[in-house]
């Protein structure tokens, strides 16, 4: 369920601005009993055992289902927001000239539906710009623009991964490997050890700056 704003204000004839709000309740109900593969003993602060997790220590237990209610659906951020403003010059020779400016914006999502800390995507934003002249008969349009003016990070996905361990699996919650002796290789022994299980994370972002141009020609 959700809902989405859309609205056009034109302060002037030449000015216009465009206001987009969207808003998504992707929150799972009541679900059967799940496995975590990066988490199988259900130890994470965050995640919701259908039974009381097994203390660490000894050997491993047997797996723990969750209970997914609340969880919100795979790459589904519950906000999302549009800014646009465009100023249009008309000239005597009736060709145009269009400069505009976009911000957007998108809430925090996962890449799966545990919703675990190593496949959360942090929120992020993007600036946009773009100028674009036309001429008098509509034949050519020449575009010049800029995709994420400010150069910042922007999510397209994060997936964890789990390193299963040579020596103690039952731990009291899985770390970033290589954040601990105990979640490091260890090669010294030429066998690569790895005493405690740890996961990886692997972002994938979306495009950095791009500055480019653009000819359109119509017949």
């Amino acid at each position: 369920t959700g809902f989405e704003l859309e609205t056009i204000w034109y302060p002037t004839d030449n000015l216009r601005f465009l206001f987009n709000y969207g808003y998504t309740n992707p929150e799972i109900g009541n679900s059967q009993a799940l496995v975590n593969g990066l988490d199988p003993w259900a130890r994470d602060p965050g995640a919701n055992p259908v039974v009381a997790a097994p203390p660490p220590g000894g050997a491993n237990p047997a797996q723990i289902g969750q209970n997914l209610s609340g969880n919100i659906l795979p790459f589904s951020p519950k906000n999302k927001i549009a800014l646009n403003g465009t100023y249009t010059w008309d000239f005597e020779d009736g060709s145009t000239l269009d400069a505009s400016a976009s911000y957007f914006w998108q809430d925090i999502a996962y890449s799966n539906i545990f919703n675990m800390w190593a496949t959360k995507m942090p929120q992020w934003d993007q600036v946009d710009a773009r100028l674009s002249w036309t001429s008098s008969d509509g034949v050519f349009t020449v575009i010049g623009f800029v995709r994420n003016l400010m150069d910042e990070l922007q999510y397209d996905g994060r997936g964890g991964g789990r390193r299963v361990a040579n020596g103690t699996r039952d731990v009291a919650g899985l770390a970033m490997c290589g954040s601990t002796p105990a979640t490091t290789i260890d090669y010294r022994n030429g066998t690569g050890y790895l005493p405690q299980d740890c996961l990886t994370v692997t972002d994938t972002y979306r495009p950095p700056r791009t500055i480019g141009a653009e000819l359109q020609i119509r017949f």
